[in-house]
């Protein structure tokens, strides 16, 4: 291993993930492993258990952190505050939508289900965590389409009452990439569309107004994030875990199989 080296960044393809992300561990280096860390739960709880409890060459906490990075996109982590904090009462409706077309830059790598785990696992695992992330884990979800366009409702037993997520990149050329979230509490509604300008908007008592948001990108905050967790342990709480990746990877398997059997999972 080199020693000049204290930290790596995983961001190949899907499939190559587990293998490389072991090495670094093994290595005693820091890594971030973009999304998902794989394709299946086993594979991400392998990489799990390697990082549990790991340390660096000179003895200090090793942190492997999940790329999830809807945690850090401006607007996102915004109403996930107004969620935990109750400042426009309980959430009634949540709805997601993440829509594209077949990215065929990458070589057919993507249309691949086998390597990428498809639309359901390399793009809606986007809304999946971030539902999770607000929530919690679903008491059970119904999914309907397929692994490449779906949409899933999400029950929960003292939640929101109508929580949907639709995810999908089966669009012809041209269609561009979709990005929205609409959140109504009992006391306002906030919206994110990423076509707009503001992206953020807070709607209620019969006005619309900006949401004060972050300017920076989600890439960039990601990464500071996962350098003041290595420069400042103790003082950075990690905001993306492994836990938090097997946790959706088991939500996602959830959904496959409602997709394959029918009906809840």
């Amino acid at each position: 291993a080199d020693a000049n080296v204290d930290a790596l960044s995983i961001c190949t393809q899907t499939d190559t993930h587990v293998e490389l992300a072991l090495a670094a561990i093994a290595a005693g280096k820091h890594v971030l492993i973009e999304k998902p860390v794989a394709v299946t739960l086993i594979e991400v709880e392998r990489v799990a258990a390697a990082a549990k409890g790991a340390k660096t060459r000179d003895g200090k906490a090793l942190v492997c952190m999940p790329g999830l990075c809807m945690r850090f996109w401006p607007g996102w982590p915004f109403v996930r505050e107004c969620v935990r904090d109750g400042r426009f009462g309980k959430v009634k409706s949540a709805t997601f939508h993440r829509l594209g077309t077949p990215p065929r830059w990458s070589n057919e790598f993507y249309l691949d289900a086998a390597r990428s785990g498809g639309a359901l696992v390399d793009l809606h695992i986007h809304d999946a965590d971030f539902i999770r992330w607000c929530f919690g884990d679903p008491e059970s979800v119904s999914s309907v389409g397929s692994t490449n366009h779906l949409t899933t409702v999400y029950k929960y037993a003292n939640g929101p009452g109508h929580v949907v997520a639709e995810g999908g990149w089966g669009h012809s050329p041209g269609f561009g990439f979709r990005m929205r979230y609409v959140i109504s509490f009992e006391g306002a509604t906030v919206d994110f569309d990423l076509a707009r300008t503001p992206t953020v908007l807070v709607h209620r008592d019969g006005k619309s107004e900006a949401a004060e948001i972050q300017a920076k990108s989600a890439y960039q905050l990601q990464m500071e994030h996962f350098v003041g967790c290595i420069a400042r342990p103790g003082e950075v709480e990690q905001r993306a875990r492994m836990g938090d990746a097997a946790g959706v990877a088991r939500l996602l398997e959830r959904e496959r199989e409602s997709l394959e059997k029918g009906g809840r999972a």
